[in-house]
């Protein structure tokens, strides 16, 4: 039964993810570029900033929806934690930006990028990360 749960919690987070990153796409499109960095290495460290930001979130939003069924004695109840699946992507957001920045990457409008090619798939588009 708690399993049952806990997938259809991850199932419904799927889905706010996707339909946030819907919308993120309609935004101003930006761009995260590194001049420190390789051109080539861009899109591995996208990609590891992503997986990253992803599972941490994940993590947040289950333990938070645990812990608040542990602390309403109610193991059956769902979605009566702190984080909400709007926060979560939030989450995951801050996450990856902060991840990215880490690595020495600044986000800057696509119109002003410094990259030839910045409208291509390789560019490392900000407005595309969290998926």
């Amino acid at each position: 039964m708690r399993r049952r749960g806990l997938e259809s919690a991850r199932k419904s987070w799927l889905q706010a993810i996707l339909l946030s990153s819907l919308a993120t796409a309609c935004a101003s499109p930006t761009v995260w570029e590194n001049a420190d960095v390789p051109r080539e290495q861009w899109d591995s460290d996208r990609a590891q900033c992503q997986q990253q930001a992803r599972v941490q979130a994940d993590r947040d939003y289950t333990l938070d929806q645990q812990s608040a069924r542990t602390m309403n004695n109610n193991p059956s109840s769902q979605g009566t934690g702190k984080m909400d699946r709007g926060s979560a992507q939030q989450r995951q957001s801050q996450l990856f930006a902060s991840c990215m920045r880490g690595r020495g990457y600044k986000q800057v409008p696509a119109s002003e990028s410094t990259d030839a090619e910045a409208g291509a798939p390789g560019a490392a588009p900000a407005s595309s990360a969290p998926k």
